[in-house]
């Protein structure tokens, strides 16, 4: 619980900090506009589109990564039903000394038990 509100903290601290930065920046880029006039602004393009490549790659980078898990957590969901159906132990289960049905492992226990 503690964590949760620490993550949510310091996610609010980050958005909050980050609309800040951005109105200080839009500030600042109005009053370089003002007192150096359009002139100064001949190499924009060439940064604004560098920023936005990198923020693309990281986009890229970040949903892959994401993907990677989610077939990795998939792939190990696969085996491990396929590993009940053909009543095959797995090293866990030896060392538990566990059955190989579900039944085995739950013999005994009530459903209320706390």
């Amino acid at each position: 619980m503690i964590f949760m509100l620490f993550s949510a903290a310091v996610a609010a601290a980050f958005f909050v900090g980050s609309l800040v930065l951005l109105h200080w920046g839009r500030h600042l880029g109005l009053w370089h506009l003002k007192q150096e006039g359009t002139s100064s602004m001949a190499g924009l393009s060439t940064v604004e589109g560098a920023v936005f490549g990198l923020m693309g790659l990281l986009l890229a980078f970040t949903v892959s990564g994401a993907l990677q898990r989610f077939d990795d957590r998939r792939q190990i969901g696969h085996s491990g039903s396929e590993r009940r159906q053909h009543g095959l132990r797995s090293a866990a289960d030896v060392g538990r000394g566990g059955g190989t049905q579900p039944s085995d492992q739950t013999e005994g226990l009530s459903p209320c038990s706390n």
